[in-house]
């Protein structure tokens, strides 16, 4: 797991469905050639031969480049949608953390290629597609998302002093620090420990560690008052 992005948008269920949706030709050059390279690379990757010790890198390679595919077309919807929020909310469920993680790449791909218009419109795509993406996301997971945002200690005591909060912490058997923030903790431990010079997962870390700490606090002296 990388620092930043956004919990809950990778679960291991959701896989995106398949669509039938092209790419016209007047679509941008960098979601049509991802695309028509992930589609080459897939087919190759399962017509070739393949031996027993390569099994999974071929399914490693040919799911990534399945999901450059499936990405475009999600983005390609979106980008011709007379109503974008309305679009992201029917495709919610399709959204998914390989979703958001190679859209962005997308994204710098344009701003890297010159594309301005491309990349600002992709930007855009993306803010309202993660809007609507958190909003779908049970309370506990919309409130660490929102803490871990947080750049500062001050702004985290600012989220820990809304009206829902309280209960978003102790809800469902106290599942935001049972589940869903031990669960976090773990992960992002883990990847730090593998990316030792990665200050970004470090960071992550060290505010998942404070968010714990600071909720505990916050919901014992809910339970006393």
């Amino acid at each position: 797991m990388q620092a930043g992005m956004m919990i809950g948008v990778r679960p291991q269920t959701a896989m995106l469905q398949p669509r039938a949706l092209r790419l016209s030709q007047r679509q941008p050059a960098v979601l049509q050639r991802r695309r028509q390279q992930g589609a080459r690379i897939a087919r190759h990757t399962m017509a070739a031969s393949i031996d027993d010790k390569d099994a999974d890198l071929k399914d490693r390679i040919k799911d990534s480049r399945s999901a450059q595919v499936k990405t475009a077309d999600l983005l390609t919807v979106l980008l011709q949608a007379p109503d974008l929020e309305g679009q992201a909310r029917q495709m919610a469920g399709d959204m998914n953390g390989a979703f958001f993680d190679m859209a962005t790449a997308y994204q710098k791909l344009a701003e890297k290629e010159g594309n301005k218009d491309f990349a600002d419109k992709l930007s855009h795509v993306l803010t309202v597609a993660l809007r609507v993406k958190k909003a779908t996301l049970r309370p506990e997971i919309q409130l660490l998302n929102t803490l871990m945002e947080c750049k500062t200690a001050q702004e985290r005591k600012e989220v820990y002093m809304r009206p829902n909060t309280v209960e978003a912490l102790t809800m469902n058997n106290r599942y935001f620090f049972n589940v869903l923030l031990e669960s976090f903790v773990k992960d992002v431990r883990r990847s730090a420990e593998a990316q030792p010079k990665n200050d970004g997962l470090k960071h992550a870390l060290e505010n998942a560690i404070a968010i714990k700490r600071e909720g505990e606090v916050v919901a014992s002296q809910a339970d006393r008052s």
